[in-house]
């Protein structure tokens, strides 16, 4: 058995490659395959770290462990100068014949070479050995492995492979200690857990990350995670990059989640996904929104939490003026200038296009909180765009804390009804209640939302919820802030209004504020197989696979009507349109 002097490195890890790296960028593109990707032979092997004691009561500390034996930690710099070199400031103490062990159900994980990283100091030991002995399910060692000691105080490190899985735990035990003093003892600094597993581990079912049932490939804390569920963040968590596909993140209050790079892929119909916040998120990378359009050729409202620079646009599109070209991967941009319709007191023509000329690396492109208008060339075969943020660019406030500086758009000559219109953005990664903005005066009252023919008002004070990553339009008094914090908050996905696409360049219009939601609240109910639909006047339905196939249309008359459907298991989109109600849903068939 090899024995490492003094320099050991506590955390191992082999998970290295790069946040959206070509080699897994075809199978991270379709987020609603993950699972197959992480069960599937291209989920590239590494060796990872997966369990750790320090014995520090750190948050990193998931390996359990137990003793019949009354067993103290202890700062080891307090028996000898020399252990400042320890890796920690405590240590578990073991005199002669004492034992400690660390339990570990491997029943459902794919490991391979298991091998067990300890760090430990002998104090006044004389010769004597700790002994290291993986054990079976009935707690019996299936190996012992030496570590000898022939110095009275020293530093020593020992890699034991497990040679047998599974296994269940690890042993440690004094030995040959009783011809030394009454202080003889080792001091042990860390022990940890490291195998050959998948680069890619994906969160399957909902509920809490600890919770290792729920991975594919145990906690991932220093590789990649793919979140097909919800997921709660309860205390401290750690992976490599988070990848949010069809599920959401909500980081709890006193909770702390750190990674490299988030990425999180939404579309133009169900908003897939979301992280929430009540504690913080530490990302020392970027953060990627990739947004899929399923319709070419018509402009979608979008806005985004973070400011995109030129080298944060989509790489596999390129930026174009609005003359729609037909022949390529181009995409489009358009803002809203408030102050020309204040100026020239009209209601149209105040869409302008974003040149994709003279731009500037230092200034950006889409601003942070603000609405913008896209739209992909009619010619574009992709249909996935991916924006970015620079490194380090968001805080620790980010998916909890939103904050839009508004300008007022006013003229000497403005008439009421054309001065103070700002197009906004939510600015949170998450569905946005509207009563969870923060009254201001100088807010006005409402939101207006495109339903798909006219813009539809939304009371401030309303539960009515924006989607993630869409834009809407507000009509301020005066310059102004939104500000919205939404800590200890239940974000739901229900009765989201996802503002249908622009064909045509139509701008709001002062209308009636109504105090009800547009929807009929249930106006869709899905148990099974079997639809529910509620709706005022007549409607079209239609259920969109994830494709963009419809697998199944028909008009709705009014009232309410059941349906079943035969459709094959698989993720669905149902999409309810009437001329005052527009609504989308995503559903699961088992």
């Amino acid at each position: 058995m090899k024995i490492i002097i003094l320099t050991w490195i506590p955390i191992l890890s082999m998970a290295v490659s790069l946040p959206f790296g070509t080699a897994y960028s075809q199978s991270l593109e379709d987020c609603y395959n993950w699972y197959s990707f992480a069960k599937s032979a291209n989920n590239p092997v590494v060796r990872d770290t997966f369990l750790v004691q320090t014995f520090e009561n750190s948050t990193r500390d998931n390996w359990k462990y137990s003793s019949s034996s009354d067993l103290k930690t202890i700062d080891a710099r307090s028996l000898d100068p020399v252990f400042d070199k320890q890796g920690g400031n405590v240590s578990l103490r073991l005199f002669n014949n004492q034992t400690v062990t660390l339990d570990y159900d491997n029943s459902r994980l794919r490991y391979l070479d298991f091998t067990v990283h300890l760090r430990f100091a002998a104090y006044e030991a004389g010769r004597c050995s700790l002994k290291v002995a993986p054990l079976d399910a009935d707690n019996m060692a299936i190996g012992t492995y030496y570590c000898p000691v022939d110095s009275k105080t020293g530093f020593y490190g020992i890699d034991v492979p497990v040679t047998r899985n599974p296994f269940y735990g690890v042993r440690l035990y004094a030995y040959k200690m009783s011809e030394s003093g009454t202080n003889a003892s080792f001091l042990i600094d860390s022990v940890l857990l490291s195998a050959k597993t998948y680069l890619f581990s994906c969160f399957c079912l909902p509920g809490s990350w600890n919770d290792l049932s729920k991975w594919t490939d145990y906690v991932p804390s220093n590789r990649h995670a793919l979140i097909m569920k919800d997921i709660s963040v309860d205390s401290t968590a750690a992976c490599k990059n988070l990848y949010i596909g069809p599920g959401s993140v909500t980081i709890a209050k006193n909770a702390k989640l750190k990674a490299e790079n988030l990425r999180i892929f939404s579309n133009d119909t169900a908003n897939l996904g979301s992280l929430h916040s009540s504690g913080e998120l530490n990302l020392s990378g970027k953060v990627s929104i990739s947004r899929s359009f399923d319709h070419k050729g018509s402009w979608y409202f979008i806005s985004f939490p973070f400011d995109v620079y030129l080298d944060g646009l989509p790489s596999n599109l390129t930026f174009q003026d609005d003359t729609f070209k037909g022949s390529g991967n181009y995409f489009y941009l358009k803002d809203y200038n408030g102050e020309k319709r204040a100026r020239t007191g009209k209601c149209e023509g105040n869409w302008e296009v974003i040149s994709a000329n003279n731009l500037q690396l230092d200034v950006p492109i889409l601003k942070a909180g603000h609405g913008y208008l896209i739209a992909l060339d009619e010619g574009a075969t992709e249909q996935m765009l991916t924006f970015s943020s620079h490194d380090s660019a968001v805080g620790t406030h980010f998916g909890r804390e939103g904050r839009i500086s508004i300008p007022f758009a006013s003229a000497s000559s403005a008439s009421e009804e054309n001065k103070g219109w700002f197009l906004c953005g939510n600015p949170l990664p998450a569905p946005l209640p509207l009563n969870k903005i923060s009254h201001n005066e100088g807010l006005g009252d409402s939101i207006y939302v495109f339903d798909g023919s006219s813009y539809k008002t939304f009371p401030l004070s309303s539960d009515s919820v924006i989607p993630p990553y869409t834009a809407f339009f507000i009509k301020t008094k005066e310059a102004t802030e939104l500000v919205v914090d939404v800590s200890g908050s239940d974000l739901s996905r229900k009765s989201m209004f996802i503002p249908s696409e622009l064909r045509r360049d139509k701008e709001p219009v002062i209308v009636a504020t109504s105090n009800q939601n547009t929807f009929v609240e249930p106006a869709l109910r899905i148990s099974g197989r079997q639809l529910t639909i509620r709706t005022a006047d007549h409607a079209s339905l239609r259920v969109v696979a994830l494709s963009g196939r419809t697998v199944f249309a028909r008009d709705i008359p009014a009232g309410e009507s059941n349906l079943m459907l035969s459709v094959h298991p698989g993720f669905y989109v149902v999409m309810l349109d009437s001329s005052s109600n527009h609504l989308r849903q995503k559903f699961v068939i088992p």
